[in-house]
């Protein structure tokens, strides 16, 4: 230590302000790799956890307003209002159509697998179901209209609003323990 009691002022003050910079650039460089994982993991988070459940909320917000207005065409009285109903019921399901498709390409886990094959395969028998029920009003059919909906949309469409709420649920938990 002799060598350092030796030294000028001015260069033992370049030596501290040098190795004061080395410290600040350690420590920077290991603030922005960690910054770069927080960056990933929450982009991770956006895109598989957040528009998941956004997807599949707005899909079975879709579902429950479809339910409605086929509930509404079993008292459409006019062909103009079994058109319109018709319409609606066409637009809407196209939008869970095009929110399942959105939302299968965030699924991240086999059991969000699992469970989205499952609702896939409700909401087809559920829209079979309408398809049928529309078919049965266009002709004048109404008592068929009417089990349609009311009986066996009833069924399918409780067992598919149950499969909406878990999985959203399972992305919910999914991305909280993200």
């Amino acid at each position: 230590m002799k060598w350092y009691k030796n030294m000028k002022i001015s260069l033992k003050l370049i030596i501290g302000f040098f190795i004061v910079a080395i410290i600040s650039v350690i420590v920077g460089i290991i603030g922005l790799t960690n910054i770069r994982k927080i960056s990933t993991a929450s982009e991770s988070l956006f895109s598989e956890n957040l528009l998941g459940v956004s997807y599949i909320g707005r899909a079975a917000t879709d579902f429950q307003r479809l339910r409605y207005n086929a509930l509404k065409l079993t008292t459409a009285e006019t062909l103009q209002e079994i058109e319109a109903q018709a319409a609606t019921l066409q637009e809407l399901n196209q939008s869970v159509d095009a929110l399942l498709a959105k939302y299968e390409k965030t699924v991240s886990t086999g059991d969000a697998r699992t469970m989205y094959e499952a609702l896939l395969e409700q909401w087809t028998t559920y829209d079979e179901i309408i398809d049928k029920a529309v078919q049965y009003v266009s002709t004048g059919d109404i008592d068929k209209t009417e089990n349609a909906i009311l009986v066996d949309g009833k069924s399918a469409g409780d067992t598919l609003r149950e499969t909406f709420l878990e999985l959203m649920k399972m992305e919910t938990a999914d991305a909280e323990a993200t």
